[in-house]
């Protein structure tokens, strides 16, 4: 693992990334993979991540009501979401240029592993 990926804004992009997935996989929505929404969690991500969190059950109900396999996606996306939650919690503060940069590299990053493992499964 590289020193970029166990800073805190990185395992935020991956965080965003895993409740992006789960929203598409169960509640066949997008709105976490819009523009404004990385914008709004990179510049508050506490917030925005916490409160993306509490709609995270909801997303994986929504999956098993779809079928097997979107429950089987939604499982395991939900069960790797706390090695995303960086050590020291979620960051209460704006991230900075590079901070945002990295939080950008880890969203695409693992956003692009679920896309290769579940992509069918996407809204």
């Amino acid at each position: 693992m590289s020193e970029a990926e166990r800073r805190p804004a990185y395992l935020c992009g991956q965080l965003h990334a895993a409740l992006r997935a789960l929203e598409s996989i169960g509640a066949r929505t997008n709105r976490l993979a819009e523009t404004g929404t990385l914008y709004e969690t990179a510049r508050s991500p506490q917030n925005k991540l916490r409160q993306h969190l509490r709609l995270a059950g909801e997303h994986v109900v929504a999956a098993v009501v779809r079928g097997e396999a979107h429950a089987k996606a939604a499982t395991e996306v939900f069960q790797g979401i706390p090695a995303f939650i960086p050590p020291k919690g979620i960051p209460s503060r704006p991230l900075d240029n590079t901070e945002s940069a990295l939080f950008s590299e880890g969203y695409n990053e693992q956003l692009s592993a679920y896309k290769e493992k579940y992509g069918a499964l996407f809204a």
